[in-house]
Formats: C-alpha cells, structure tokens, sequence
C-alpha cells in the first residue's frame, strides 16, 4: 500500500484557524430563551427557566387527554325520524319487489300487511314457498273461470237454448220456441210481468 503525504503545510493565505461565518459575538448579542419565547408566543416568562417548563409541559401536553371528550349526539324530532324510517322501508319495499318481481301481485302484498313483517322476512320464513304457491294457484283458477261457471243462472240459460237447438234439428218447432222463451225467462225474471 502506498502512503498518503498530507502536506502540513500552513494554507496560503496564511490562516489556521478559520472564525465561524458570524465573527466573534458577545455574549450579551445572545438572545435568551425567555426572550425569544416572549417574542414568538405573547407571553411574558419571567426567565429562561420558566420559558423551558412551559415548552416541555405543552411538549408532554399534546396529543393527550386528561378528560374524556363527551360529543353531544344531534337532537333529530321525532316526527323526522318516524318519516326517516316510513321512507327507509318504502324504498327496501322497492328494491325488494324490483329484485322479485314475481312477488309484485295483490295476493302477496296483502299477506305482508297481514304477517306485518317485510316482503324479504316474508319470504325467508320457513313454509312460505309452499303456502305462497297454493294461493297464488287458487287465485289464477279462479280468474280464469268462464261466465258460465261464475254464474249458474247463465248455465241453465244456455241449457235451455241447447234444448232448443236440439228440438228445431228434431223437426218441433213449438218445444223449441217454448224452451228459448224459458231461457229468456230465467235469465231476465223482469220480464216476466
């Protein structure tokens, strides 16, 4: 390994000992603590000391809590809040029959408003699949009965015209004529005086 020669020289301008960049400063052109602290905060410290406790007490005071916060809760009348409610359940009712739209029908609203549960409680209950599916077959036989079988009186007019019929195709004239009256008859009794 080679040496390294450092030089010891003296620098060429002549100086060995460089002064700090502020010259040499007096004591008394320090300023002190409380005075700087005066200035900055608005306070008046009475000295150094007392400037120092008060920076480590706000040191050691921040981000701690000696009493619990209370946070008052928002007073909300109780009419906005029964409002609040009657429109979160509308628009659950909503999305629920928007999702289901086979459920979108009278019979399954009004066993809702009898069970008074909601439409996706409703349909979670145990049973309800089954007893739903009854109902809703009931009602779609019921709807498609004919005029005839809803009313009886319109049956046996029709009864009597197929009488009728059958009496003209046999060649008598008056059972025929007799049994479309009779039909007319039945149907309308107001006529009858």
């Amino acid at each position: 390994m080679e040496e390294d020669n450092l030089t010891t020289e003296s620098l060429p301008d002549g100086a060995q000992n460089v002064p700090s960049p502020g010259g040499d400063v007096a004591e008394s052109e320090v300023a002190s603590l409380k005075d700087v602290l005066n200035t900055a905060l608005g306070k008046d410290f009475p000295s150094d000391e007392a400037a120092l406790k008060a920076v480590k007490d706000t040191f050691n005071f921040v981000g701690k809590r000696t009493d619990p916060q209370v946070v008052e809760k928002p007073v909300v009348p109780q009419e906005v809040m029964s409002e609040i409610s009657s429109l979160k359940k509308t628009v659950e009712e909503s999305q629920f029959y928007a999702q289901n739209p086979d459920y979108n029908n009278d019979d399954f609203k009004s066993m809702v408003a009898l069970s008074g549960k909601t439409p996706a409680d409703l349909v979670s209950a145990p049973g309800f699949k089954e007893q739903y599916d009854k109902i809703k077959a009931y009602n779609e036989i019921e709807k498609s009965k004919s005029v005839l079988q809803s009313n009886p009186r319109l049956g046996q007019v029709t009864d009597k015209f197929t009488q009728a019929k059958e009496s003209l195709q046999a060649g008598d004239q008056k059972a025929a004529n007799q049994a479309a009256v009779g039909a007319v008859l039945e149907a309308y009794p107001e006529l009858r005086s």
